[in-house]
């Protein structure tokens, strides 16, 4: 769906118009929580969907905490939460017979008050976002997703994210370049080529945790890795061979 999606977005817009891209708002759950893996590959996942949107053309927004990587919160009781839709989602699920249990987990994945929990600025009291008692919880994995943490670690998802921007900013090609997919339809590697002025870029990101391989002819030992979420990146002789939610962007000759 998202191939698809992107591509029709693309040629409906690309002569007189231009693209809004996000995963994230305060109505929807955490994109790592959503579309990645909160859990084995937090890391990889929430860095990939990161790179995925800010290779696309348009302009990519980040919603507070998506540039940390922050996660849903998983609240014990129903009561807990203050979102009326998600209590609208609990009860008809109770009524058609699921079990509580069955109801709040399905609840906690949908919830709007996923993304509106407070910004985790430290590992201090309420993750540093006031020293009174927020209208919601600080998600309890505060005290190693937060700001400072990851502002003093080159490796976090708040680095590579401002490698991100930095890479659009200084490079026309991945504003203005052209755009083309070339990945199968079908399977959980999304890839595309952004051409400008005689210079293209190839985008490649695995939307699963298992490992995956894409084919490209124009991939070859000369080609440079510009930025990756692993490291000891694996492409030449024709094909990427990506990880575990490895995202790669990559320079072709």
């Amino acid at each position: 769906r998202f191939k698809k999606e992107v591509k029709e977005q693309y040629e409906a817009l690309k002569e007189d118009g231009w693209w809004a891209r996000f995963f994230s708002n305060h109505d929807k759950p955490r994109q790592v929580s959503l579309y990645g893996d909160d859990r084995e590959y937090w890391l990889e996942s929430a860095k990939m969907l990161g790179c995925y949107l800010h290779t696309l053309p348009g302009t990519p927004f980040v919603y507070q905490g998506e540039e940390l990587g922050m996660t849903n919160i998983q609240l014990p009781s129903i009561n807990d939460y203050d979102d009326i839709d998600t209590k609208n989602y609990y009860k008809p699920m109770l009524k058609e017979g699921a079990s509580p249990k069955e109801a709040l987990a399905e609840s906690q994945m949908v919830s709007r008050d996923n993304a509106r929990t407070p910004m985790q600025w430290d590992d201090s009291e309420n993750g540093g976002f006031s020293s009174c008692r927020p209208w919601l919880p600080v998600n309890e994995n505060y005290t190693r997703i937060n700001a400072k943490q990851q502002m003093e670690d080159q490796d976090s998802v708040f680095r590579f994210y401002q490698k991100l921007i930095a890479l659009r900013k200084e490079n026309p090609v991945l504003v203005h370049g052209d755009f083309k997919l070339c990945c199968p339809e079908e399977g959980p590697v999304i890839a595309y080529t952004r051409s400008l002025e005689g210079e293209t870029w190839l985008a490649v990101h695995n939307f699963s945790g298992q490992e995956q391989k894409l084919e490209h002819d124009q991939v070859t030992e000369e080609t440079r890795v510009i930025l990756g979420n692993y490291k000891g990146q694996k492409a030449g002789n024709g094909f990427v061979r990506l990880r575990a939610y490895e995202t790669m962007l990559l320079r072709l000759k």
